[in-house]
């Protein structure tokens, strides 16, 4: 099982950082540093529902 979530969130941070670099790439900075502002709070959800 945690290996399952290990996986799951190296996948995620992976596709959180090419999101990110594609919305600097289009011009949508000010959605991206919104969205990435919200990070901290990941962990704390992610152990909620775990």
């Amino acid at each position: 099982m945690r290996g399952a979530q290990a996986l799951l969130t190296g996948v995620g941070a992976a596709l959180a950082l090419s999101l990110y670099l594609l919305a600097t790439q289009q011009q949508m900075l000010a959605v991206a540093v919104v969205l990435a502002s919200l990070y901290p709070a990941l962990p704390v959800v992610l152990l909620i529902f775990s």
